[in-house]
């Protein structure tokens, strides 16, 4: 059944309306909706989400559909007008005439909500993604779950507009906005579910793949979001319940070597598996643009978690080469000089260090492995190392802290791009 019947008869019966009834209420909200989205086309976003949020959900889908159904019937009746204005076709011109046939009746449209276009239904879907955008920024798991709610609408605008023109839309993007957003969040697993999806597609582009395994990278070092601890905790919280036969003191020992066990299991199951997949994602960005700064600082980082020196170090190696400035200079020089003390490389280590404090003066992240370094090799006291991180600026933050939040960056810009898109 398709998707428009079938919403169509639930609201009907919710509301106990006739099929009519429903359809000229749709066709009254498309109407109010089109002066809803023209605000938003106008800059005025915060006045057309309200009036967004005034509708419900399957209000919401509703009018999608019978905004569809509209366009839909423009289109058709446009081209029958074109279709008589040129005679019909040879074929149509030979069959006889059936003069008891009725012509073909439309329903009517209503003149407010014949003024919808094709083209407007992307700004009516950039609209709902916008609504996600809000509701992604309460940063709670209900905030979350309502930007899932609202992307879920937006896809059916976007999902018809391809239908009618078969032209792509810019919903991958909006979900890279709000993906990133997540990421920023520290919401790792939620931003999983949204973008993994998209980077499973042929059409995904190098800064969707980017997301998506820097993404799986920071599952994998930092586990603690607000999914990935709700989980542990209530795991965590469960009790063996002993049988008659099992003494409670036995439950007692059971409980502290067994859930722990597990759990460290599960732990590096789980981590493994994310690697793999922020490799596998790090590898085709780094395939398709060699050049991608971030992509192979992040390919080096995942390869050697994975115990790959032999192929992680060459990319960082490279790196340090090349003329970096800021942020990236200080990332491969922080992760090579980790693989210099793996291989005992001490003074290497300490060479890189230095150079990435002089880029990062407040990198606390490079004080700490320098006064590391100073320890293992017995160079200097390591009291002095931290001394000196101590008397150190404490600002801009430590780009390694920030590493694990993804691209961050690149939200805003984007989203500016995706409003010009929609105004035009």
């Amino acid at each position: 059944m398709r998707v428009e019947i079938l919403l169509s008869a639930l609201l009907a019966v919710a509301s106990w309306q006739t099929p009519e009834e429903t359809h000229q209420r749709h066709l009254r909200l498309a109407g109010e909706h089109y002066d809803t989205v023209m605000l938003y086309r106008q800059g005025q976003i915060d006045a057309a989400l309200q009036r967004l949020s005034a509708n419900t959900r399957e209000d919401q889908l509703a009018v999608a559909v019978a905004v569809y159904g509209i366009t839909r019937q423009k289109k058709a009746e446009t081209q029958a007008d074109m279709h008589g204005l040129a005679g019909g076709n040879s074929v149509s011109r030979r069959m006889p005439r059936d003069e008891h046939a009725r012509p073909p009746t439309l329903t009517p449209i209503p003149a407010a909500a014949a003024r919808w276009t094709v083209d407007l239904m992307l700004a009516a879907g950039a609209l709902q993604m916008e609504a996600a955008i809000m509701a992604t920024r309460q940063r709670t798991p209900g905030g979350y779950d309502e930007a899932a709610r609202q992307i879920g609408v937006a896809d059916v605008w976007f999902e018809k507009y391809a239908e009618l023109t078969e032209h792509d839309t810019p919903a991958r993007r909006w979900k890279l906005v709000i993906g990133l957003m997540m990421m920023a969040h520290g919401a790792f697993g939620r931003a999983a579910t949204l973008l993994d999806p998209e980077c499973a597609t042929p059409a995904a582009d190098v800064a969707l793949q980017l997301a998506c395994g820097s993404d799986h990278e920071a599952i994998a070092m930092f586990p603690a979001d607000l999914e990935f601890a709700a989980s542990a905790t209530a795991h965590l919280s469960r009790r063996i319940r002993p049988s008659p036969a099992t003494n409670p003191l036995d439950t007692v020992q059971i409980e502290r070597v067994q859930e722990p066990a597990d759990a460290v299991k599960r732990a590096r199951e789980t981590r493994n598996g994310q690697l793999k997949k922020a490799q596998a994602m790090l590898e085709t960005v780094v395939k398709t643009d060699p050049r991608n700064v971030e992509a192979r600082i992040r390919l080096a980082n995942v390869r050697t978690i994975m115990g790959d020196d032999a192929r992680g170090a060459p990319l960082l190696t490279a790196l340090v080469g090349e003329p970096l400035k800021g942020r990236e200079a200080y990332l491969s020089r922080l992760l090579l000089s980790r693989v210099k003390v793996r291989a005992k490389q001490f003074s290497e280590a300490a060479r890189l260090l230095e150079e990435a404090i002089a880029v990062a003066p407040s990198g606390q992240s490079a004080y700490v492995g320098l006064a590391q370094v100073a320890k293992q090799s017995g160079s200097a006291p390591a009291e002095d190392v931290l001394q000196r991180m101590l008397k150190a600026p404490d600002t801009p933050d430590d780009p390694w802290v920030s590493y694990r939040f993804g691209q961050y960056w690149v939200a805003d810009p984007l989203v500016k791009e995706l409003r010009s898109e929609a105004r035009q």
